[in-house]
């Protein structure tokens, strides 16, 4: 079972060791991942945050260790066609032939096969399930993991993540967000889009003036990202974490 909050806590302290002591982390990582999930790129689904978390800690142990997905076979449109021949009297009315061209059954040509959906293609391309194979919190969380993922292969993962709680009951403080954009503005790195998503919807309801107020650019509070699990730096009592 995930447990969110030490999840997210995972997260946050691999985002932040990562943009701090990458090699520290590294070491970090190969002693406590090192023989996990030995057949993680041959799934073609990670739909448990357990392969995701694997799947951060073997990038940046060993950076473009990913082959990747090969593309799909190619899709021919005339499988299962039948090529039968029908012999039948040629009718002598206009509304005979309309009639004969209506019968069920009759063979149709087979429409070509167009290009797959952009945003399938992407899902697939990136191991995420298809919207309507789990459910949308369960979908949503994936896709903050398979972005964090992205990011680290691509190098524009940033500083700190927006959205990790302040407090248990799941809420963000506002003013502890402002830091952290400030954090990823001085860092010259976008936010993530679905953490920053994320981080607005844990915001307590109601106006925040005063974070509204505070510039972006300039870190206002002293509080940063939140320390470590209580077990130790990524790798150690992760949630999810499993050898085969």
């Amino acid at each position: 079972m995930y447990e969110w909050t030490e999840g997210e806590r995972w997260l946050a302290a691999f985002v932040a060791q990562a943009a701090g002591d990458r090699e520290e982390l590294r070491r970090t990582l190969v002693a406590e991942f090192g023989g996990a999930y030995p057949d993680l790129f041959q799934y073609t689904r990670w739909l448990d945050p357990g392969k995701w978390i694997a799947g951060l800690a073997r990038e940046l142990i060993t950076p473009g260790s990913d082959p990747g997905l090969p593309e799909p076979e190619p899709v021919d449109p005339w499988a299962g066609a039948s090529f039968r021949v029908h012999v039948m009297a040629v009718p002598d009315t206009d509304e005979e032939i309309a009639h004969e061209a209506e019968e069920p059954g009759r063979p149709q040509e087979p429409e070509e096969p167009g290009p797959p959906e952009e945003s399938a293609e992407f899902r697939r391309r990136n191991r995420l399930p298809q919207p309507d194979q789990v459910s949308r919190p369960h979908f949503f969380l994936l896709h903050r993991f398979s972005e964090l993922y992205l990011a680290l292969r691509e190098g524009t993962l940033p500083p700190v993540l927006l959205a990790t709680p302040t407090a248990l009951s799941g809420h963000l403080d506002p003013d502890v967000l402002v830091d952290r954009l400030a954090a990823c503005a001085a860092a010259a790195v976008e936010p993530l889009s679905a953490d920053l998503l994320q981080a607005l919807l844990r915001l307590p309801r109601g106006a925040h003036p005063g974070a509204a107020a505070r510039p972006r650019g300039r870190p206002g509070s002293a509080r940063g990202p939140p320390p470590p699990p209580p077990n130790g730096w990524p790798g150690k009592g992760c949630p999810t974490r499993k050898r085969a």
